[in-house]
C-alpha cells in the first residue's frame, strides 16, 4: 500500500510539472527578452475564463492550462500577437518592433477601433511616451511642438492653436469624444487642458463635418484617456516641478472587480506667475491654481460595454494690478475663475463580430465668473469694487448625443457607419444680448465604405442637419484610401458647414479694455476642402524610413471674423473670401532600436479679402520641424530633442473703413530637450529636461496698423524664457 501511494504521489508530481510550461516573449530582431509585456490567455468564451500576466524581467511566464487556449501579448511599441498555444510545451513568441506606430489603434470618427494605416483618415496619434518626455502638463505644451499648428497666447483669454491656417472656432476639441465648451473670443484656452489622465492624443486635419458637425472646418483634436481595464489593481502617481515656478501633482487608481471596473484620479497644478519686468506689479503670465478630478465606472461582459464617467476641472488666476498713484499703497486685483464639468456615458454593444452598436450622451457645464478687488497693500484688506464692469459672470450648458452603428467587415465589400448627432447648447449671463441664447443642432449622417478589391477603399459621407438659427446644408464628403504593406494614398473632399456661435450673434461685452458687439445678421459659413497624402517605408534589416508628403487646400465663403468699427468698437462680421493651402514633406528614420529621427517641413499660405471680386494674394509662411531620440538599453535610458522653426507669419483684420490691414509677426525657434530613466521593474520613470533654450519671450510683429482686440501693441507673447523640469512618474499594476 505504501508503495502504490508513493508511486501516485510521484507520477501526480510529473503530470503537474508537465502541465507548467513556460512562454517566453523576446524581440524579433535582437532576441532580447520584452519584460513587463502584458498577456492574456483564453481557453474557453466568458470572462471566467481568462487569465493576465505579466512577464518577468526575463521576458517569461510560467502557466498551466487545461486545453488549446488564445494568447493575446501587447507590449507599447511592439505590433500585438494573437494566437494559440498548447498545454505542456515551452513556447519563445518573438513580437514585431513596430516602428512607426502603424500598429496604433485609433477610435476617433469610428463607432470601433481600428488600426492608423488602415483608416480612411489621415490621423496623427501623439503618444503618452511623446508627452512624458516633452514634459507636456497642458496642450499648449504639447502642440506648440507639432507641426502645422501655430500657437497664439493671449494674456486675457489665453493660448489657441489654428490647423491647416484656421483657428478658433474652427478646431473642435474633444476629450473622448466629448466637445470642450466655454470659448473666449472662440478659442479654448489650451492650458486649461490638462494631460495628467491622457494616454495619446488623435489628431485629424482638414473638414470632419459629416461626423462631427459645426466647429470642425479645420479639423478635430481628440484626446483619449487612460483605461486598464485588464488590471486587477493599478496605481499612477506624478510629480512636475518646473524652474519657472511650477509645481504639478496628480494620481490615479482603478480597481477590477469581475465585470466591473472603477477609476479615480485627482491632480493640482500650481503656477507663481512671471514677468518680463520686475519693477511692474502686474505679471505677463499670471499665478493660477488647477484642480481636475474624474471618477469611472464601467461594466463589460461579452456583447456590452457601459461606461460612466464624471470630471470636473476648477481654475483660480489672479491678475495683479498695478500700483496707485498718488502713494502707491493700494491697487485693483482681479480673480478669474473657470468651472468646467462633465457628466458622460457611453454604451458599446456588439450585435456580432462585424457588427457594433455606440450610443453616447453627455452633459458639461463652464462657469466662468470675474471679481475686481480694491485692495490695501498696508493693511492687505480687499474690498469688492463697485464698479459695473469689475464683476461678471458668464455660464454655459451643453447637451450632447451621438450615437453610431457600424459594420465592419474585411470579407464584405461594403461596409458602412451611420448615427445621430445632437447639440444643444445654452449661454447665459450679462454679456449676451436678453441674458440667455440657445442654439440646437440635431443632424443625422451615414458613411458608405466600399472595398473593390482589398487595397482599395472609397467612402462616400453625408450629413443632414437641423439647426435652430440657420437653415443648415446638405454637408457631404468623399474619402479615398489605397494600403499596401509599404504604400499608404489617402485622397478627400469634404464640405463644410459653420453656424455662427451664440457669443458671435448675440455678445454685448464692454469694460475698460474690450468693446465688441454680437452681430446677429451673420451668415454662416461654408467650405470646400481639399486634401491628399502619399505615405511609404522602406526596411533595410535594422534600418527602417519612413517617407511622407501631403497638401492641402481650403475655401471658406462668409468667414466669421472681428472688424472695427468708426467708434473704436469691435463687432463680428462676414468676409466672403478666405482661402489657405499648403504643404507638408515629413522624414521618419530609425536605427532599431537605439536611434529615432523625425524630420518635416510645411508650408502654409493664406488669402484674406473682404469680398470674392477683390485681387489679393496669397501670403506664405513656413516651418520645420525635427525630433531626436537615443535609447541606451541597458541602462534603461532615452536621451529626445526637439526642435521647431516657426517662419514669419503675415495676419490680416478688418480696419475702420472695412480695409484689411497686415501685420507680420516675426520668425522664432525652439529647443527642448529631456533624459528620461526607467528603475524599479521600470515601475519609476524619471524625467530631466530643459525648454526653451533660445529663450523666446517676446516676438515683435511689424507693419502693424493694430494688432488685435486684446493685445493692442506690436509683440507677440509666446514664452516665458529658458527653463528646466523633472518630472518623477510611479506607476503599479496587478494582474489575478
Amino acid at each position: 500500500m505504501v508503495r502504490f501511494l508513493s508511486l501516485f504521489v510521484i507520477l501526480f508530481w510529473i503530470v503537474g510539472v508537465k502541465a507548467q510550461q513556460k512562454v517566453e516573449v523576446v524581440d524579433e530582431r535582437t532576441q532580447s527578452p520584452i519584460a513587463f509585456a502584458h498577456v492574456m490567455i483564453q481557453w474557453e468564451k466568458g470572462d471566467q475564463n481568462i487569465k493576465h500576466f505579466v512577464t518577468n524581467e526575463k521576458g517569461i511566464i510560467e502557466i498551466s492550462i487545461p486545453k488549446k487556449s488564445l494568447i493575446h501579448i501587447s507590449y507599447i511599441g511592439y505590433k500585438t500577437w494573437v494566437d494559440s498555444i498548447i498545454p505542456a510545451k515551452n513556447t519563445t513568441i518573438k513580437l514585431s518592433p513596430d516602428i512607426f506606430n502603424l500598429e496604433t489603434f485609433v477610435v476617433t470618427a469610428h463607432c470601433q477601433a481600428q488600426k492608423v494605416d488602415q483608416s480612411v483618415y489621415e490621423i496623427k496619434v501623439i503618444s503618452n511616451k511623446d508627452i512624458e518626455l516633452r514634459g507636456a502638463n497642458n496642450l499648449t505644451d504639447l502642440l506648440n511642438q507639432e507641426l502645422n499648428m501655430r500657437i497664439s497666447n493671449d494674456q486675457s483669454l489665453g493660448s489657441s492653436v489654428s490647423l491647416q491656417g484656421l483657428s478658433g472656432e474652427h478646431v473642435k476639441i474633444l476629450i473622448d469624444g466629448v466637445e470642450v465648451i466655454g470659448r473666449k473670443n472662440g478659442q479654448i484656452d489650451l492650458s486649461q487642458i490638462n494631460l495628467q489622465d491622457v494616454d495619446h492624443i488623435e489628431v485629424i486635419e482638414g473638414p470632419m463635418s459629416v461626423v462631427y458637425g459645426s466647429n470642425a472646418l479645420a479639423g478635430v483634436i481628440n484626446l483619449i484617456t487612460k483605461k486598464n481595464n485588464a488590471a486587477s489593481l493599478s496605481a499612477q502617481a506624478s510629480g512636475y516641478y518646473e524652474s519657472v515656478g511650477q509645481y504639478n501633482a496628480d494620481g490615479s487608481v482603478t480597481l477590477r472587480k469581475g465585470k466591473h471596473f472603477f477609476g479615480a484620479n485627482l491632480g493640482r497644478n500650481f503656477f507663481d506667475g512671471y514677468t518680463l519686468n520686475p519693477e511692474l506689479r502686474s505679471m505677463n503670465w499670471k499665478p493660477k491654481r488647477q484642480v481636475n478630478a474624474g471618477l469611472d465606472y464601467s461594466f463589460q461582459n461579452n456583447k456590452n460595454l457601459l461606461n460612466l464617467s464624471a470630471d470636473l476641472f476648477d481654475e483660480k488666476l489672479q491678475s495683479k494690478g498695478n500700483l496707485q498713484a498718488p502713494y502707491y499703497e493700494t491697487a485693483f486685483d482681479q480673480y478669474f475663475y473657470t468651472t468646467r464639468s462633465t457628466i458622460k456615458s457611453d454604451y458599446f454593444y456588439s450585435f456580432n463580430s462585424e457588427l457594433k452598436l455606440n450610443i453616447m450622451a453627455a452633459y458639461s457645464n463652464y462657469f466662468w465668473r470675474k471679481n475686481t478687488y480694491f485692495k490695501d497693500l498696508t493693511t492687505l484688506e480687499e474690498v469688492l469694487a463697485q464698479s459695473a464692469d469689475g464683476q461678471d459672470t458668464v455660464n454655459t450648458n451643453s447637451f450632447l448625443s451621438r450615437g453610431m452603428i457600424n459594420r465592419e467587415s474585411t470579407e464584405r465589400k461594403l461596409n458602412f457607419q451611420a448615427g445621430y448627432d445632437i447639440n444643444v447648447e445654452t449661454a447665459l449671463g450679462k454679456r449676451i444680448q436678453g441674458t440667455e441664447q440657445q442654439i440646437g443642432d440635431y443632424a443625422g449622417f451615414i458613411n458608405l465604405k466600399y472595398t473593390p478589391i482589398k487595397t482599395l477603399t472609397l467612402q462616400p459621407g453625408l450629413r443632414y442637419a437641423y439647426n435652430t438659427q440657420y437653415q443648415a446644408p446638405l454637408v457631404y464628403s468623399l474619402n479615398l484610401h489605397y494600403n499596401t504593406k509599404t504604400t499608404t494614398l489617402r485622397a478627400s473632399y469634404a464640405k463644410g458647414f459653420r453656424a455662427p456661435s451664440i457669443k458671435e450673434l448675440y455678445l454685448d461685452f464692454h469694460d475698460v479694455n474690450h468693446n465688441i458687439y454680437g452681430n446677429p445678421n451673420l451668415q454662416a459659413e461654408n467650405s470646400n476642402n481639399f486634401n491628399f497624402s502619399a505615405n511609404r517605408t522602406f526596411s533595410f534589416k535594422e534600418q527602417q524610413i519612413a517617407l511622407g508628403a501631403s497638401m492641402f487646400y481650403n475655401h471658406i465663403h462668409n468667414i466669421i471674423t472681428l472688424a472695427m468699427l468708426p467708434d473704436g468698437s469691435y463687432t463680428y462680421t462676414n468676409l466672403d473670401n478666405y482661402k489657405t493651402q499648403g504643404i507638408n514633406v515629413n522624414l521618419k528614420y530609425n536605427f532599431y532600436p537605439r536611434i529615432s529621427l523625425n524630420t518635416s517641413y510645411a508650408l502654409l499660405g493664406i488669402l484674406n479679402s473682404v469680398s470674392s471680386e477683390q485681387q489679393a494674394d496669397f501670403r506664405y509662411s513656413s516651418s520645420v520641424s525635427a525630433n531626436f531620440e537615443y535609447q541606451f538599453i541597458k541602462a534603461k535610458t532615452t536621451f529626445a530633442l526637439f526642435y521647431k522653426y516657426n517662419g514669419k507669419l503675415p495676419q490680416v483684420m478688418l480696419d475702420a473703413n472695412d480695409q484689411l490691414v497686415e501685420n507680420i509677426v516675426d520668425d522664432y525657434q525652439i529647443l527642448d530637450l529631456s533624459i528620461s530613466r526607467k528603475f524599479f521593474k521600470n515601475r519609476v520613470k524619471l524625467t530631466l529636461g530643459a525648454k526653451n533654450l533660445f529663450n523666446n519671450t517676446i516676438i515683435p510683429s511689424t507693419n502693424s496698423g493694430t494688432s488685435g482686440v486684446h493685445s493692442g501693441g506690436s509683440e507677440i507673447p509666446v514664452g516665458w524664457g529658458r527653463t528646466w523640469f523633472a518630472q518623477l512618474n510611479y506607476s503599479f499594476n496587478k494582474y489575478k
